[in-house]
C-alpha cells in the first residue's frame, strides 16, 4: 500500500493552516456539551474529517486511505471531545467555571477513591440522559489517576491526560 504524499512547502501549509483555523474549530466548537453518541452522528462528524483530510493531503483518488491522512498533528475528534469533557470537569471542580456542582455527591471516603474529587455515578434511565454531560463524564473523571485528577493548575492537568 502507498503511503499518502504530503504536501510540502507553502501550499501544505496553507492547507493544513485552513483545516484546523476552518474544519477542526468548528467541528470542535461546543464538543464538550454537544458531543455525540449516536454512531450515525460519529460517523457523520468523522466524514467531515476524512474530505478535510483529503483537502490537507491533496488526495482525492477514490481507493486511496485516508486513515494516515487524517493524523495530521491532533488527536481523534473522539478523543479531543473526551480531554475537552475532562477539562471543563476539572474546571467545575476547582470553581474555574460558574457551574454548580452542589447536585454532584462526593464519593464516600471510605471507599478506595484512587483521588479526592472522586463522585458517585449518577444512574440514568434514559440513553439521552446517559449520554450527557455529568453521567458520561463523571465514571471518566473517577478512573484519573491522583496526580492528574488533583493537579493545581488547569495547565499541570491538561499535559498528562492520555
Amino acid at each position: 500500500m502507498a503511503k499518502p504524499k504530503v504536501l510540502t512547502g507553502a501550499l501544505g501549509t496553507q492547507r493544513k493552516l485552513a483545516y484546523f483555523a476552518l474544519v477542526r474549530s468548528t467541528v470542535e466548537y461546543s464538543c464538550t456539551i454537544w458531543d455525540p453518541y449516536l454512531k450515525k452522528d460519529v460517523d457523520n462528524l468523522e466524514k467531515i474529517n476524512c474530505r478535510a483530510a483529503r483537502f490537507v493531503m491533496n488526495d482525492y483518488k477514490l481507493h486511496s486511505s485516508v486513515t494516515n491522512a487524517k493524523q495530521v498533528g491532533r488527536p481523534s475528534l473522539e478523543h479531543q471531545r473526551k480531554n475537552q469533557r475532562l477539562t471543563t470537569m476539572f474546571k467545575i471542580v476547582h470553581r474555574l467555571v460558574a457551574v454548580p456542582s452542589s447536585h454532584l455527591i462526593s464519593a464516600d471516603s471510605r471507599t478506595r477513591a484512587n483521588h479526592v474529587y472522586k463522585f458517585k455515578n449518577i444512574s440514568a434511565s434514559s440513553t439521552v440522559y446517559m449520554n450527557s454531560f455529568f453521567p458520561r463524564t463523571i465514571p471518566q473523571w473517577n478512573s484519573l489517576d491522583k496526580d492528574i485528577a488533583e493537579a493545581p493548575s488547569l495547565s499541570c492537568f491538561k499535559n498528562p491526560l492520555p
